[in-house]
């Protein structure tokens, strides 16, 4: 009689499609960079997956992305999303750039829906922006009586800063 037997499990669910990071940060003077996007294993046909941009920046003044379907050849079980920060030179406040997975071709794989763990389906990007501030003398021009002592000159920040101490230097 046999007393050892084997079991084999096969996985019939299909592999999921996912980013593997769900937040990063950064300045809007850094140039290219990459979001990952991973599947849960390989698979023996090739998988295509379609995502879209989202979010509050603007495609060709805040970054720049060619958005096409990514394909995972198989056996493949990362791809990576280049893209580039474009310094807008402007002042604005923080922007976000939303890489959103939308659908996979073929029901070959399924898009992993906020499960968390390193599996994300949306990638969010913060753009912090990186303009320092000007300074400006409040009034242009300030006319006082000869004698008078001491003038005060308000000197004002185009916006608001914390990154650094900003030093002016004053020459009249």
């Amino acid at each position: 009689a046999q007393t050892a037997y084997t079991l084999e499990i096969q996985d019939n669910e299909p592999p999921t499609v996912f980013f593997v990071e769900e937040t990063n940060e950064r300045t809007e003077t850094e140039e290219a960079l990459t979001a990952l996007v991973g599947l849960s294993r390989a698979n023996d046909e090739p998988i295509t997956v379609n995502w879209a941009m989202e979010g509050s920046a603007e495609q060709d003044k805040d970054y720049a992305v060619t958005v096409e379907p990514l394909v995972f050849a198989p056996g493949e079980t990362g791809k990576t999303i280049e893209y580039t920060l474009l310094d807008d030179e402007e002042f604005e406040e923080a922007e976000t750039a939303v890489f959103a997975l939308t659908s996979v071709n073929d029901k070959k794989a399924r898009i992993i829906r906020n499960a968390g763990l390193g599996h994300y389906d949306k990638h969010t990007l913060t753009i912090l922006d990186d303009e320092r501030p000007f300074a400006e003398v409040r009034d242009a021009t300030i006319t006082v009586a000869e004698g008078v002592g001491t003038v005060a000159v308000w000197i004002m920040l185009s916006h608001d800063y914390e990154e650094e101490e900003i030093e002016v230097i004053w020459e009249y």
